[in-house]
């Protein structure tokens, strides 16, 4: 009871959308020194980001030393959440070797090491090259780990990290509370998206869609949400369409990014995925766009693994609702 209500932690799972807020939560049993947990990013329902923050009232108020020291009381185990804040502690001291010494602790019993990249904690270790090298090779050899011996390793870790990129702003740093009010940062975060982007397109051409196959379930949606994102979509929309038809995507992605697809086209959906916020809804209020045959849509839904129905999944989030008139001519 005295570790509930002296140490808070929060972590948080990122959602593209509130089809994926049924998603479980991973919640990992504590694990003991020596023990290494596989990475999440290779299970379809668990390859969503993860955040940590250290929220322990020591931490919070800059007494890292009484911080590092409750949380070693129990030596036996090695949370992985609790190594990360142990060397947030070190870094923040400036006790560099034991930061880098309990962050590869955290590495090596952590469901999702992608927060290492971005946190800002980790500046003052960045300064050292050759070890922050090892801590990178080290998060990226954990994760190929993970992946079928004829992926392309160099694609995997290219939409890996621009994955990573993609969710800087989106996630992580509204997050983490590391937002800048440098307005130059605004002009960088709009010339990643481009670059992104454009280097997305490359990879279509050359590769085709990037399957399972090719690049694990964490590559195959990391393409998926760049291209959900881009203002190409409808170019290469086929190239989803192909790679599902031959299993290389996820069922429930394929009909996401349909459902986009068509609303761009400005035609009804099919899945009951997309919302959008019209010019009578008030600010911060977002409706079901128009589904084509709305009274078999958790038919449908259900074929496409969907975990929800189109109501179960509004309700999760008091910014959408589905408009009364949609029920007018369908039998509940």
């Amino acid at each position: 009871m005295e570790r509930l209500i002296k140490y808070n932690f929060m972590f948080f799972m990122f959602f593209v959308s509130t089809e994926l807020l049924s998603q479980p939560l991973l919640i990992l049993p504590m694990k003991v020194y020596g023990e290494t947990t596989k990475k999440t990013y290779e299970t379809e329902l668990n390859i969503f980001p993860f955040v940590y923050q250290c929220k322990d009232i020591f931490f919070l108020s800059g007494q890292y030393e009484a911080s590092i020291q409750w949380l070693k009381k129990d030596t036996s185990i090695a949370n992985y959440m609790v190594e990360y804040c142990i060397a947030s502690s070190y870094a923040k001291l400036d006790m560099i070797d034991s930061a880098f010494y309990h962050l590869d602790m955290f590495l090596d019993i952590s469901p999702d090491d992608r927060m290492v990249i971005i946190d800002d904690t980790w500046n003052i270790l960045r300064k050292d090259t050759q070890k922050w090298q090892f801590v990178t090779n080290k998060i990226e050899g954990l994760y190929l780990q993970e992946l079928d011996s004829g992926v392309n390793k160099g694609l995997v870790l290219e939409l890996f990290y621009m994955g990573i990129r993609d969710q800087e702003y989106r996630l992580y740093r509204p997050s983490l509370h590391q937002l800048s009010k440098d307005s130059t940062e605004a002009t960088e975060v709009l010339q990643g998206m481009i670059n992104r982007n454009e280097r997305l397109r490359e990879i279509l051409r050359e590769y085709g869609f990037p399957s399972i196959s090719m690049v694990g379930h964490l590559g195959n949606l990391t393409a998926f949400l760049l291209l959900q994102h881009s203002t190409y979509l409808g170019r290469y929309y086929h190239l989803v369409k192909k790679s599902y038809k031959s299993g290389e995507i996820r069922p429930m992605f394929y009909a996401m990014i349909t459902d986009r697809h068509l609303m761009r086209l400005h035609r009804k959906q099919i899945y009951g995925s997309q919302f959008y916020q019209s010019s009578k809804d008030e600010k911060g209020k977002y409706a079901l766009w128009r589904v084509k045959d709305f009274e078999h849509v958790n038919e449908r839904r259900k074929e496409m693994g969907f975990p929800t129905t189109v109501e179960e999944n509004a309700k999760r989030s008091n910014t959408f609702y589905i408009p009364e008139k949609y029920y007018k001519k369908r039998k509940i």
